[in-house]
């Protein structure tokens, strides 16, 4: 999906731990800036499918629910070897 690779901007002393992130969650703001709506969409490690959480509707997601122009807040996990 997502991965944010950080190598190139660190110094590299940990190589147990590298600075690569896993994208596990977005949060999708859709409206203005005085209101609107949230949805969230959060990746689900058992099952290896992204979930998307509306409301009282939850779903599984379609890839264009993960990250669109209404992502708002992303969530990153740092990837171990």
């Amino acid at each position: 999906m997502a991965n944010w690779d950080l190598r190139e901007y660190c110094i590299q002393g940990d190589k147990k731990h590298p600075e690569i992130y896993d994208l596990i969650g977005v949060v999708n703001h859709y409206g203005k800036m005085g209101g609107g709506h949230y949805i969230a969409v959060a990746h689900n490690f058992v099952k290896d499918r992204w979930i998307k959480f509306d409301d009282e509707d939850v779903s599984y997601a379609n890839e264009g629910d993960i990250i669109n122009k209404y992502a708002y807040v992303l969530f990153y996990k740092r990837r171990r070897k």
